[in-house]
């Protein structure tokens, strides 16, 4: 009888060290693959846009602005998630500078326990962005 109970205890055990665990502190994993509108505020006036993102299992991601407008162009590159810290590259042809690698971070809040927002900024040559994303209504 003792073996039996030995074999259960180890069982147990070995289910509760084989889950992952969250401290609390770390926020619950995000999702940001999909559709996305945002809206942001620079030195230079509002603009407004939408990025589509792929995720990988691993939480990086990358994908592409929507082409809506002007302000609305290029790929985002080297995109990471830490904790509910974001950052990618936004990498896109500037008018008067040519090739461009804008540097975009966000943290991401959940509002009403479930839609993603994210709220970050944006900073490139001359200018600097603060903005709004959520995931887009189909």
């Amino acid at each position: 009888m003792p073996d039996i109970r030995r074999a259960v205890v180890a069982l147990i055990l070995s289910l509760f060290t084989a889950m992952p665990v969250l401290a609390q502190s770390d926020p619950p994993p995000v999702y940001i693959e999909g559709r996305w509108v945002w809206e942001a505020a620079c030195t230079s006036g509002k603009y407004k846009g939408e990025w589509v993102i792929h995720q990988n299992a691993d939480g990086t991601f990358a994908g592409a602005y929507g082409n809506t407008n002007i302000a609305d162009v290029g790929s985002i590159e080297d995109g990471v998630i830490e904790g509910r810290n974001i950052r990618f590259v936004h990498a896109y042809r500037h008018l008067l500078y040519g090739k461009t690698r804008e540097q975009v971070r966000a943290k991401y809040r959940y509002v009403n326990g479930q839609e993603v927002v994210l709220d970050g900024t944006a900073t490139g040559p001359g200018y600097h962005c603060t903005y709004e994303a959520r995931r887009k209504k189909e």
